[in-house]
This record gives C-alpha cells, structure tokens and sequence, in this order.
C-alpha cells in the first residue's frame, strides 16, 4: 500500500518549503542524500558505473576490471599521474594514456591496432584472457596479411 500525502499534509508543506528554500538560495550543495531523495521521489543513484568494461570506457575505469593484470595496469598509470602531480609537472603523453577510451586506440595507433583487437584487449579486461587472447592474436594476423595484401597490390 502506498500512502500519499495531500496537499495540505505537513510533510508535504515540509517538501515544498525545502524546494523553495533550496531554489532560492541556490545552495544545491546542502541538500544531503536523503532530502535529495525525497526531492527527486526516488532513491539516489549510485554514481559507480555497472557492468562490464566497454569500447567506451578509458583506462583510468580498469580499476573496476575483472582482471588483476586490468587493474594491475590501473594502479600502475594512476601511481605515475599521482606522482607528476605531486611533482608539479604535467605529463600531457601520462594524462592522454590515462583518460584515452580504448576505442582511441585503434584510431590513435596508424593502423597498427584494428577494432577487433581493441575488442580483445576489452575482452581481456573483463576476465575472459584466453577469448581476448585469441581476439589479439587473430586480429594481429590477419591484419599483418591484409597489409601485405594491399603492399603487393599498390608495388604491382
């Protein structure tokens, strides 16, 4: 059973004198997780992502993975940003790596990384190493065949 409250309740005067009191002073950091909720008449989401790594996700999310060796990785590129900044220097190449989404790498590799094998490297991410693996090596191989290919193709 559901309970709702009219109009004239005093929790609902409550509410809307909160929202008013809210929206007038703009103080949207004050609002804590529970009057939120009840603001926004649901429960508050968590602001974890869930499921599985994708395409789209960069390397700082390995943290996440299934794979130790993901999230292994992780740690490793997040302890050198931790120390450029801690060192005041700004490794532009360290923060690239480090927010790149693996679809970019693909794009960002001049062909020598196919989308199949990005698919890989995510399958390996998420614990599936041998599937990956093969995903990988496959790639590679008949990427290499298809450059050859087309070499011969252009050299006559």
């Amino acid at each position: 059973m559901r309970l709702r409250f009219g109009c004239g309740s005093s929790r609902a005067r409550g509410v809307a004198s909160k929202r008013a009191a809210y929206r007038s002073a703009g103080d949207v950091r004050g609002v804590g997780d529970g009057e939120f909720a009840v603001l926004l008449g649901r429960p508050v989401p968590s602001g974890e992502p869930a499921g599985p790594i994708d395409e789209h996700d960069s390397v700082s999310t390995l943290g996440r993975a299934r794979s130790r060796l993901a999230r292994l990785a992780c740690r490793v590129v997040g302890s050198l940003v931790r120390r450029a900044v801690r060192r005041n220097q700004s490794d532009l190449n360290l923060l690239f790596v480090h927010n790149i989404p693996f679809r970019a790498i693909a794009k960002m590799s001049g062909g020598r990384v196919s989308a199949e094998m990005v698919g890989g490297i995510v399958d390996a991410c998420n614990g599936h190493l041998l599937r990956g693996a093969r995903k990988l090596v496959g790639g590679y191989v008949r990427d290499a065949r298809e450059n050859r290919a087309w070499e011969r193709r252009l050299t006559g």
